[in-house]
């Protein structure tokens, strides 16, 4: 993921079962009758590179979501997915 600089800040993201949901629930499964504002997460839970593995973990328990927005000085760098805690803390690929 390329970091994204101001002035496009980061608004909101969407994670394939959001997308399924909503599009089959919603729509019939027609992609043309939704934009990406109308199904993404815009309450952001963010953290910093330098922020422990424990820390984010902590952070998605708390606050109930399984992605966090990684910023650095107003960039976003990267995301964090429960799925990247769960390798480190089991000791396998993150892949």
């Amino acid at each position: 993921m390329r970091p994204t600089p101001e002035p496009h800040p980061l608004v909101g993201y969407t994670i394939g079962a959001v997308v399924v949901d909503v599009v089959v629930l919603a729509t019939g499964g027609d992609l043309d009758k939704q934009q990406a504002v109308d199904i993404m997460t815009s309450d952001l839970v963010t953290a910093r590179p330098t922020d422990s593995i424990a820390s984010v973990g902590r952070l998605m328990i708390e606050a109930g979501v399984r992605h966090i927005v990684i910023r650095e000085d107003g960039t976003v760098v990267g995301l964090v997915s429960i799925r990247d805690v769960l390798a480190v803390l089991l000791g396998g690929d993150q892949d």
